[in-house]
């Protein structure tokens, strides 16, 4: 949020800065914002290709509230994972956005669990 609190307009003050805000912005077409959003797709990028790298995942989710800004983020993401990431990794590799909103961690939670009883109980 600091990053956001340099461009945002002035009669905002850092505290009262959100993402819902960043997102408007964004939407109204604001470049610097794009930009910013530009850019944290290229650190989550970096993030991604770490984890691809040490797991090998076949699918990676992103969710929570950066599924609001998709529209700005997800090419990014997707390019630096391209550039950066072993090509045997890409293979089958799939990069999406919950659409279970804010609500994605306690669902998937809840399935873990619900499927380790289950795993326990048949055995």
């Amino acid at each position: 949020m600091e990053e956001a609190a340099k461009i945002i307009p002035s009669d905002v003050a850092e505290q009262d800065l959100t993402i819902e805000m960043l997102i408007e912005l964004a939407k109204n077409g604001n470049d610097d914002v794009i930009r910013l959003f530009n850019n944290i797709g290229e650190y989550l990028g970096v993030g991604i290709n770490n984890i691809i790298h040490s797991f090998n995942p076949e699918q990676i989710i992103i969710g929570s509230r950066l599924i609001m800004a998709k529209d700005w983020i997800e090419n990014p993401i997707k390019r630096f994972v391209k550039r950066h990431t072993m090509e045997y990794h890409q293979k089958g590799l799939t990069i999406s956005f919950s659409e279970l909103n804010t609500h994605a961690a306690a669902i998937g939670v809840s399935a873990i669990s619900i499927e380790g009883f289950l795993k326990n109980a048949v055995q």
